[in-house]
Parts: structure tokens; C-alpha cells; sequence
């Protein structure tokens, strides 16, 4: 709206209210990339504090390595507490209670034994066992959610009310400048001098 303003402004020659607006949108962009540059910097700081770790079977020794390093077949030690970051098969171990509320909303922990399967995002509330991985990154149960959201593009509520108030500002406009050209029309006067704005 504001820049089908300034191009408005523009045709009825009132320069002062082009320069002010267009000095409004510039300074609105400098601080719009500013905050973004913040946001930026303090997720990845973010994601750099969250780096999860696996404790992995590999060459006969128990190794720890970065959760992203995780492949398919890699046997994988999991026990309370620890947040899985793949898709897993429960191996020889304890009864383990997972906590899979991010999946499914359900808030109670469920019980897993040898041979079920466990999906990346679940957290581990109890037990402790071995576990071979069976997918990773975007192949994982958790994964194929969120691209199938990502897909959808579901409206957010906020943009509906954002749509909501910018078609409710744009229909003001309108209805405002019809009455504007009216009333110029019956008191003969020239609709592209009346002010616009209080400091014409």
C-alpha cells in the first residue's frame, strides 16, 4: 500500500510525501535486515550449543561422533535421557520407555522392547540397550512430517489476520478516495489538489 502511495504521491506531484514515505520504507528495510542478521546469528549459535553427540559402535571400539555423521547400519548406544537423532531398531538391552509426544502428542511414555522401532526426535525416559540405525536426515519418520509440512504450507493464523487487516486498510483506501473524488466533483474543485496529507 504504502509504495501504491508513493506512486500516487508521485502523479499528483506531492513530492514531500513521496520523500517522507520512501524515507519510511528505507529505514523500515534497514531495520527489518538488521534484526534478521540478529535472529540469524543467535540461531546458529543456537544450533551450534544443541549439537548432539551418539556414543557408535565402529571398528570394534566405542566411539562418540557427532549425531549428523550417524549412517544407515551404524550400532548406536541409547539410554535415559538421550534424544535420538535417527530412525532406530532396538537391540539386545533393557525394556525402554520412550517419550514419542513430539510425534504423536501423546504426553505418556510407551514401552519398547528388542526389534521395535524407535523414530529420531523420540527421547528415552527409561532403560538402556543398543540400537541399529535404519534411517537418517530427511529418510527418518520425523523427517517425511516435516517436509510433507513444508510441502503443504499450512496458513499460519497470523497471516490470516495480517490478510485480514491489510484487505480492511486497502478497502478504506479505496472507499475514502471515491469520496474524496466525489465531493471534489461537486464542489468543482481540481481532485488532484486537494491535500492529502496535514503537511500539504
Amino acid at each position: 500500500m504504502l509504495e501504491i502511495t508513493i506512486v500516487f504521491s508521485y502523479i499528483i506531484h506531492k513530492m514531500l510525501d513521496v520523500y517522507i514515505i520512501a524515507g519510511l520504507l528505507v529505514l523500515n528495510a534497514i531495520i527489518g535486515y538488521t534484526q534478521e542478521e540478529k535472529a540469524s546469528k543467535a540461531v546458529e549459535l543456537l544450533k551450534k550449543s544443541l549439537q548432539i553427540n551418539s556414543k557408535v559402535l565402529r571398528d570394534g571400539k566405542w566411539t562418540t561422533v557427532k549425531a549428523r555423521y550417524l549412517v544407515p547400519g551404524d550400532i548406536i548406544r541409547i539410554r535415559a535421557g538421550d534424544f535420538l537423532p535417527a530412525d532406530v531398531e532396538l537391540l539386545n538391552g533393557e525394556e525402554m520407555e520412550i517419550d514419542q509426544s513430539t510425534l504423536t502428542g501423546v504426553s505418556l511414555p510407551v514401552s519398547k522392547k528388542t526389534g521395535n522401532k524407535v523414530y529420531s526426535g523420540s527421547i528415552v525416559r527409561k532403560g538402556e540397550c543398543n540400537a541399529k540405525v535404519i534411517a537418517t536426515g530427511k529418510r527418518t519418520y520425523y523427517g517425511k512430517a516435516t517436509e510433507l509440512v513444508s510441502v503443504a504450507k499450512p496458513k499460519l493464523h497470523m497471516e490470516e489476520v495480517t490478510a485480514k487487516i491489510v484487505n480492511y486498510l486497502l478497502l478504506i483506501f479505496v472507499v475514502l478516495l471515491g469520496v474524496m473524488f466525489h465531493f471534489s466533483y461537486i464542489r468543482r474543485e481540481d481532485p488532484l489538489n486537494v491535500p492529502l496529507s496535514p503537511w500539504c
